[in-house]
Protein backbone atom coordinates (compact mmCIF):
# COMPACT_ATOMS: atom_id res chain seq x y z
CA UNK A 1 0.00 0.00 0.00
CA UNK A 2 0.96 3.86 0.50
CA UNK A 3 0.54 5.99 2.80
CA UNK A 4 -2.13 9.35 2.65
CA UNK A 5 -1.10 11.92 1.08
CA UNK A 6 -3.01 14.21 3.18
CA UNK A 7 -4.41 14.54 7.38
CA UNK A 8 -3.13 12.87 10.05
CA UNK A 9 -0.21 10.67 9.83
CA UNK A 10 1.18 8.14 12.71
CA UNK A 11 4.04 6.66 13.62
CA UNK A 12 1.94 3.26 13.02
CA UNK A 13 0.61 3.89 9.82
CA UNK A 14 4.39 4.37 8.73
CA UNK A 15 5.42 1.63 10.61
CA UNK A 16 2.72 -0.35 8.66
CA UNK A 17 3.99 0.34 5.41
CA UNK A 18 7.64 -0.04 6.03
CA UNK A 19 7.08 -3.62 7.52
CA UNK A 20 4.46 -4.74 5.59
CA UNK A 21 2.33 -6.34 8.02
CA UNK A 22 -0.73 -4.91 10.28
CA UNK A 23 0.56 -5.84 13.07
CA UNK A 24 3.50 -3.70 12.76
CA UNK A 25 0.82 -0.67 14.15
CA UNK A 26 1.52 -2.23 17.85
CA UNK A 27 5.44 -2.55 17.67
CA UNK A 28 8.04 0.07 18.67
CA UNK A 29 9.47 2.16 16.16
CA UNK A 30 11.28 5.35 15.68
CA UNK A 31 11.61 8.29 12.77
CA UNK A 32 15.90 6.63 12.76
CA UNK A 33 14.67 3.32 11.99
CA UNK A 34 16.39 1.56 9.14
CA UNK A 35 13.58 0.48 6.93
CA UNK A 36 11.74 3.50 7.95
CA UNK A 37 14.34 5.92 6.75
CA UNK A 38 14.19 3.22 3.52
CA UNK A 39 10.93 4.36 2.39
CA UNK A 40 10.18 5.13 -0.94
CA UNK A 41 9.36 8.65 -0.84
CA UNK A 42 6.54 10.58 -3.18
CA UNK A 43 7.13 13.59 -5.63
CA UNK A 44 7.98 16.51 -3.96
CA UNK A 45 9.02 15.05 -0.74
CA UNK A 46 12.61 13.76 0.50
CA UNK A 47 13.17 10.91 3.19
CA UNK A 48 16.62 11.29 4.48
CA UNK A 49 18.51 7.88 4.87
CA UNK A 50 21.16 8.81 6.92
CA UNK A 51 20.26 8.00 10.93
CA UNK A 52 20.24 10.99 13.11
CA UNK A 53 19.50 13.28 10.23
CA UNK A 54 16.33 15.46 10.48
CA UNK A 55 13.82 14.24 9.36
CA UNK A 56 9.61 14.95 10.18
CA UNK A 57 6.48 13.16 9.80
CA UNK A 58 5.00 15.24 6.95
CA UNK A 59 7.81 13.85 4.71
CA UNK A 60 6.20 10.47 4.79
CA UNK A 61 2.75 11.66 2.89
CA UNK A 62 2.54 9.44 0.09
CA UNK A 63 5.53 6.82 0.75
CA UNK A 64 5.93 3.65 -0.29
CA UNK A 65 7.36 0.40 0.54
CA UNK A 66 6.92 -1.00 -2.66
CA UNK A 67 9.90 -0.55 -5.40
CA UNK A 68 8.84 0.50 -8.83
CA UNK A 69 11.12 0.58 -11.85
CA UNK A 70 9.31 1.80 -15.15
CA UNK A 71 10.59 1.68 -18.72
CA UNK A 72 8.26 3.56 -21.58
CA UNK A 73 8.74 4.07 -25.15
CA UNK A 74 6.74 3.90 -28.55
CA UNK A 75 5.65 0.56 -29.96
CA UNK A 76 4.70 -0.65 -33.38
CA UNK A 77 2.70 -3.35 -35.02
CA UNK A 78 3.97 -5.12 -38.06
CA UNK A 79 4.68 -8.41 -39.43
CA UNK A 80 8.45 -7.87 -40.23
CA UNK A 81 11.93 -10.12 -39.79
CA UNK A 82 12.79 -13.54 -39.46
CA UNK A 83 9.64 -15.38 -40.85
CA UNK A 84 7.57 -12.53 -41.18
CA UNK A 85 7.02 -12.72 -37.56
CA UNK A 86 4.49 -10.44 -36.01
CA UNK A 87 5.91 -7.93 -33.13
CA UNK A 88 3.82 -5.66 -31.34
CA UNK A 89 5.90 -3.02 -29.08
CA UNK A 90 9.40 -1.83 -28.94
CA UNK A 91 12.58 -3.95 -30.39
CA UNK A 92 16.10 -1.92 -29.94
CA UNK A 93 18.13 -4.67 -31.41
CA UNK A 94 18.01 -7.36 -33.98
CA UNK A 95 19.30 -10.11 -31.84
CA UNK A 96 16.58 -12.99 -32.56
CA UNK A 97 13.56 -11.00 -34.39
CA UNK A 98 15.55 -9.86 -37.29
CA UNK A 99 15.14 -6.08 -36.97
CA UNK A 100 14.33 -2.73 -34.76
CA UNK A 101 10.70 -1.32 -34.15
CA UNK A 102 9.23 1.51 -32.44
CA UNK A 103 11.28 3.83 -30.79
CA UNK A 104 12.57 5.91 -28.30
CA UNK A 105 12.96 4.55 -24.45
CA UNK A 106 13.16 6.35 -21.18
CA UNK A 107 15.12 5.52 -19.40
CA UNK A 108 17.38 3.53 -21.39
CA UNK A 109 19.38 2.16 -19.58
CA UNK A 110 16.71 1.71 -16.52
CA UNK A 111 18.08 2.78 -13.46
CA UNK A 112 19.35 0.17 -10.47
CA UNK A 113 15.99 0.11 -8.31
CA UNK A 114 15.66 -3.32 -7.69
CA UNK A 115 17.62 -4.76 -10.09
CA UNK A 116 20.93 -3.71 -8.81
CA UNK A 117 21.97 -2.68 -11.80
CA UNK A 118 21.54 -0.74 -14.61
CA UNK A 119 20.07 -3.34 -17.57
CA UNK A 120 19.48 -1.62 -21.10
CA UNK A 121 16.12 -2.56 -22.65
CA UNK A 122 16.56 -4.43 -26.19
CA UNK A 123 12.51 -5.78 -26.46
CA UNK A 124 9.35 -4.60 -24.87
CA UNK A 125 6.91 -6.45 -26.89
CA UNK A 126 4.45 -9.20 -28.05
CA UNK A 127 5.46 -11.54 -30.76
CA UNK A 128 4.39 -14.13 -32.52
CA UNK A 129 7.06 -16.77 -33.56
CA UNK A 130 7.03 -18.91 -36.01
CA UNK A 131 4.85 -22.01 -36.01
CA UNK A 132 7.60 -24.07 -34.05
CA UNK A 133 7.68 -21.04 -31.69
CA UNK A 134 5.22 -19.99 -28.59
CA UNK A 135 3.66 -17.19 -28.67
CA UNK A 136 3.17 -13.90 -25.97
CA UNK A 137 5.13 -11.08 -24.26
CA UNK A 138 8.99 -10.65 -23.88
CA UNK A 139 11.06 -8.51 -21.94
CA UNK A 140 14.67 -8.68 -22.69
CA UNK A 141 17.69 -6.48 -21.44
CA UNK A 142 21.01 -6.37 -21.20
CA UNK A 143 23.63 -5.78 -18.18
CA UNK A 144 26.78 -5.36 -17.59
CA UNK A 145 27.07 -8.76 -15.68
CA UNK A 146 25.32 -11.42 -14.74
CA UNK A 147 24.71 -10.44 -11.29
CA UNK A 148 21.33 -8.47 -11.41
CA UNK A 149 18.98 -9.50 -8.85
CA UNK A 150 15.95 -10.74 -11.41
CA UNK A 151 13.79 -11.90 -8.29
CA UNK A 152 12.97 -8.42 -6.12
CA UNK A 153 10.09 -8.11 -8.49
CA UNK A 154 6.76 -9.54 -8.72
CA UNK A 155 4.78 -8.67 -11.28
CA UNK A 156 4.62 -6.37 -14.45
CA UNK A 157 2.34 -3.57 -15.41
CA UNK A 158 2.17 -2.79 -18.85
CA UNK A 159 -0.04 0.08 -19.36
CA UNK A 160 -1.35 2.52 -22.33
CA UNK A 161 -3.58 5.51 -22.64
CA UNK A 162 -7.00 4.31 -23.23
CA UNK A 163 -6.18 0.59 -22.68
CA UNK A 164 -7.04 -1.73 -20.01
CA UNK A 165 -4.01 -2.62 -18.49
CA UNK A 166 -1.83 -6.46 -18.71
CA UNK A 167 -0.28 -7.08 -15.35
CA UNK A 168 2.26 -9.97 -16.12
CA UNK A 169 3.18 -12.08 -12.72
CA UNK A 170 6.71 -13.51 -12.32
CA UNK A 171 5.51 -16.12 -10.93
CA UNK A 172 4.01 -17.37 -14.54
CA UNK A 173 7.24 -16.74 -16.35
CA UNK A 174 8.46 -19.24 -18.31
CA UNK A 175 12.25 -17.52 -19.02
CA UNK A 176 12.99 -15.84 -15.95
CA UNK A 177 17.49 -15.49 -16.21
CA UNK A 178 20.04 -13.32 -16.02
CA UNK A 179 22.90 -15.12 -18.60
CA UNK A 180 25.46 -14.19 -20.69
CA UNK A 181 24.62 -10.43 -19.73
CA UNK A 182 20.90 -10.72 -20.62
CA UNK A 183 17.86 -10.93 -18.62
CA UNK A 184 15.20 -12.50 -20.62
CA UNK A 185 11.52 -12.94 -19.65
CA UNK A 186 8.54 -14.55 -21.42
CA UNK A 187 4.70 -15.19 -20.42
CA UNK A 188 2.84 -17.44 -23.20
CA UNK A 189 -0.03 -15.64 -24.27
CA UNK A 190 -1.72 -17.08 -27.52
CA UNK A 191 -4.37 -14.04 -28.31
CA UNK A 192 -2.45 -11.07 -30.04
CA UNK A 193 -2.26 -8.23 -27.49
CA UNK A 194 -1.70 -4.66 -29.72
CA UNK A 195 -1.05 -2.84 -25.87
CA UNK A 196 2.00 -1.85 -27.13
CA UNK A 197 1.19 -0.55 -30.13
CA UNK A 198 1.60 2.82 -29.71
CA UNK A 199 3.14 4.77 -26.56
CA UNK A 200 3.08 2.03 -23.58
CA UNK A 201 4.96 1.73 -19.99
CA UNK A 202 6.24 -1.69 -18.64
CA UNK A 203 6.44 -0.83 -14.83
CA UNK A 204 8.45 -3.95 -12.68
CA UNK A 205 7.08 -3.66 -8.97
CA UNK A 206 7.55 -6.09 -6.03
Amino acid sequence: MTLQTSGAITMADIHVEAAGSPYASTGISSLNDADIRALNEASGYTINNTAGTTISMGDFYGASSTITNAYSATGTSSYWGKGSRQRIGRVVTSYYVGGAQGSGGTPNPLSTDGFGMSLSCQTAAWYEGAASYSTGFRWEANGSSNSANTTWWNKVTISRSGQTDVVLLRSAATTNAMSNYRYSIFWPVSTANYICNGAFTWTFSS
